[in-house]
């Protein structure tokens, strides 16, 4: 009895053993299922993701040889993809003169290393070439065999237009020498007859050619102020065109700037008087500037006289405040104003804030734009303005106590898009 019962146990331990077995292999073929299918599924997304890739995707054995390719590939080579494979990528692609170069390429990729972006000529089925930006590696496949896999971007119109750029660029270089040339003789062919011009107007105004009758004089008087206006917009412009162009010279020495507020207000005291104005100069005594002494007195000039000549009554005041890094003019008028949209194009060239006072008043439009070039590319300096419609303007400018070098302005410039 005691042995029936050891073989009744081990009958059914072992087809205990069975059943388990059986259950094993159906989970792990339920197991292998999945997993084939899932490589499977992965593979038709990577053939779907290589076959509709914009880029060409080239696989190549030890020996060079192709030995698969993506559509793309097809069409940027002109390679039919069962013409290409078995041959070498030399033969296919390198164009002559270049095979050296390929060469090295291909046994950096075979020793291990990555290129990333290198850009190289291919040449395509019809013997015409063109430029891709190629990364190759070389990895192992499924039998451990070395495989390298080129991947390239069609760079052609990349490069067509960096060549468009370069000659716009050229272009523009040599649009430039030929405005600084018209420059150079506008200087000597327009101003110099026009100040002759000048010249003889003013005699003959003094009545060293004869006696004038008042109408005479009206008319002489006319054509003398039409003339040192015309002078006036010539010289803006040459000194526009020369600090576009890098051309235009600076003289750098220390003086006291309350000589230069000095001769400001000798030179508007008229325009002032004129139009019965107070002028109001508030200057340290003993202030000194290393900088450029005739371009700071064109810079507040022009502002200084802009205020009078928009300023019907009252006053215009220039407070001088030395800070810590830089000097602070401060030129506020109770005059007219400027709405937002006359802020907007108050440093452009050519452009007249609208005013009741725009027809009366003289002006070139390029007073104030030539000031901001002259403060912020020449001198290191900056203005701001801030103004009430019918209240007034306050134009600030802050100057660096020593101006800046050359090279300093040019890489302030540079970096801010001047």
């Amino acid at each position: 009895m005691a042995d029936l019962a050891r073989l009744t146990i081990e009958l059914h331990r072992r087809q205990q053993v069975e059943t388990d077995l059986v259950e094993h292999r159906e989970n792990f073929e339920d197991m292998l299922k999945s997993r084939t299918a899932s490589i499977e599924s992965n593979a038709k997304l990577f053939r779907f993701l290589v076959e509709r890739a914009p880029v060409t995707i080239l696989y190549m054995n030890a020996a060079n040889e192709v030995i698969e390719m993506n559509p793309e590939a097809e069409r940027i080579s002109g390679y039919r993809r069962e013409d290409a494979i078995g041959k070498t990528y030399r033969e296919l692609f390198v164009p002559d003169g270049h095979i050296h170069d390929y060469d090295k390429y291909f046994r950096e990729v075979f020793n291990g290393n990555k290129i990333q972006g290198q850009e190289m000529l291919i040449r395509r089925a019809d013997g015409s070439t063109i430029e891709l930006s190629v990364s190759r590696s070389m990895e192992l496949d499924a039998e451990g065999n070395p495989v390298i896999i080129s991947i390239g971007q069609d760079i052609s119109q990349q490069k067509a237009l960096e060549v468009s750029l370069i000659q716009a660029r050229e272009a523009a270089e040599s649009a430039d020498r030929i405005k600084s040339m018209f420059v150079a003789s506008m200087s000597h062919e327009l101003r110099t007859p026009l100040n002759s011009i000048i010249g003889f107007l003013g005699v003959v105004l003094q009545g060293m050619s004869g006696e004038l009758n008042p109408k005479q004089k009206d008319q002489l008087g006319r054509a003398y102020a039409s003339s040192k206006h015309l002078l006036s917009l010539i010289s803006d412009v040459i000194d526009i065109s020369k600090i576009e162009a890098g051309f235009l010279e600076t003289h750098q020495d220390t003086f006291l700037v309350k000589n230069v507020m000095d001769e400001v207000a000798n030179a508007v005291q008229h325009l002032a008087v004129e139009r019965n104005l107070a002028l109001m100069i508030e200057c340290p005594e003993h202030l000194t500037l290393n900088s450029d002494r005739k371009r700071i007195y064109q810079v507040v000039l022009n502002v200084v006289s802009n205020a009078l000549k928009y300023t019907e009554t009252g006053q215009v005041k220039v407070v001088l405040t030395p800070l810590d890094e830089v000097l602070e003019i401060m030129v506020e008028d109770t005059g007219i104003g400027i709405n937002d949209e006359g802020l907007k194009k108050l440093f452009k060239p050519f452009e007249r804030v609208d005013s009741r006072l725009k027809i009366k008043t003289l002006g070139t439009g390029l007073g104030l734009y030539l000031t901001h070039k002259i403060l912020t590319l020449l001198l290191g300096g900056s203005i701001e303005v801030k103004s009430q419609v019918e209240k007034g303007s306050t134009f600030t400018i802050r100057l660096p106590y020593q101006m800046p070098t050359l090279e300093a302005r040019k890489s302030v410039n540079i970096l801010e898009g001047q």
